[in-house]
């Protein structure tokens, strides 16, 4: 059996298994995003180390620009996360709601909760300064790194 599939099963076992076991596991969901969630912004910097790429804002509009959009990120994240949690279900995949959520933000997009989280990591990049942190890390970085990047590194080499 592929590992692919060994997680399939896994995942399968522990959503469909008993309530005391997706209790226990969904602590362990949350971990394992975070630090996906973390590496996401440390290869986001790692990036802009390597290949040195410009801001994306000028230094006076990047804290009026974050605010706002981090605030956003944490409304729908939470906006989302509500409407999972009234099913009694939560976001996390070893604990997923009894039923399909099609009210609040679900309306709209299959995956709010996502929007929400890389408008967060958007907005949380915009302070940093230029001296070797990144300032968007998100995958919305990735386009200038696409654009920017090949210039970047053939200046270099």
């Amino acid at each position: 059996m592929e590992v692919r599939e060994s997680w399939i099963n896994l995942l399968y076992k522990a959503a469909t298994g008993t309530k005391k076991t997706r209790t226990l596991l969904t602590p362990v969901g949350l971990l394992i995003f975070g630090v996906f969630s973390s590496l996401f912004v440390l290869l986001a910097i790692l990036v802009d180390r390597l290949l040195g790429l410009p801001g994306l804002l000028p230094e006076i509009v990047r804290l009026p620009f974050s605010v706002p959009v981090v605030a956003l990120g944490i409304i729908v994240t939470g906006w989302s996360a509500i409407h999972f949690l009234k099913v009694k279900g939560t976001p996390v995949p070893f604990n997923p709601p009894p039923k399909l959520v099609n009210t609040g933000p679900y309306r709209y997009a299959r995956n709010p909760m996502l929007t929400g989280v890389f408008l967060f990591l958007f907005g949380v990049g915009g302070p940093s300064q230029k001296s070797g942190h990144t300032e968007q890390p998100s995958c919305m970085r990735l386009q200038e790194v696409f654009h920017h990047g090949k210039k970047t590194y053939r200046q270099r080499i």
